[in-house]
This record gives structure tokens, sequence and C-alpha cells, in this order.
């Protein structure tokens, strides 16, 4: 059965739980924890993750990680979206690490950089 969201071009929902999805969200947080910040990300786990089929794939990604400050003790849970795109000889790059807005228990926001 084909859709109309799976088409080239079209965000459509996988498993956020899949090893892929959990590869990738786990190395978007590497990749963001290289930038030069005032904490360190801890990667927690995933709760949505789309695709999106361009010359390769792009994978959105709605993940949960624990923000360590180095100058305390305390940590902070936080939602964050991530989009990878991997082409065709399976690179990787973090083209969006930003966070999300809680809305409510069910929804969440994308923060505009």
């Amino acid at each position: 059965m084909s859709s109309s969201n799976n088409l080239a071009g079209g965000w459509f929902p996988v498993d956020p739980n899949s090893p892929k999805i959990q590869k990738l969200a786990r190395w978007a947080v590497d990749e963001e924890n290289k930038k030069p910040s005032a904490y360190k990300l801890e990667y927690k786990g995933t709760f949505k993750a789309e695709e999106q089929i361009v010359e390769a794939r792009n994978s959105r990604i709605s993940l949960e990680a624990v923000r360590v400050p180095f100058a305390a003790s305390n940590k902070e849970w936080h939602k964050y979206q991530a989009i990878v795109y991997e082409d065709l000889n399976n690179n990787l790059e973090l083209k969006e690490f930003k966070p999300l807005l809680q809305a409510n228990d069910d929804e969440c926001i994308a923060v505009a950089n």
C-alpha cells in the first residue's frame, strides 16, 4: 500500500526504537557534543522518528538527552530534534540539532534557531 507521504521529498514515520535510528540519534548527540558548550549531552533515547527520501536519506529524530553542566553536578532532561543526512556511501552529516519545547505530554515544537 502506497501513500503520498512516502513519495520522494515527503517525511514518513519510522520506528524510533529501530537499531538504525538509535545509532543515528547517538551519533547526532556525539556530533553536537563536539561543539563548544558549557555542558555535555548524554543520550537517553528517542521518542519519534521520520525519514525523507532525497538524493539519499534524511532522518528527523526527536530524542531525549540529559544536559550535564561542566561546572555543576545537577543534570537537566531536555528534548531535541536532530536531522541527519546519510548519503549513498553511508557518510553522515548533522544538518540540524535544536531543542524542542514541550507543548503538552504528547506534542513537542521545534525551536527556531
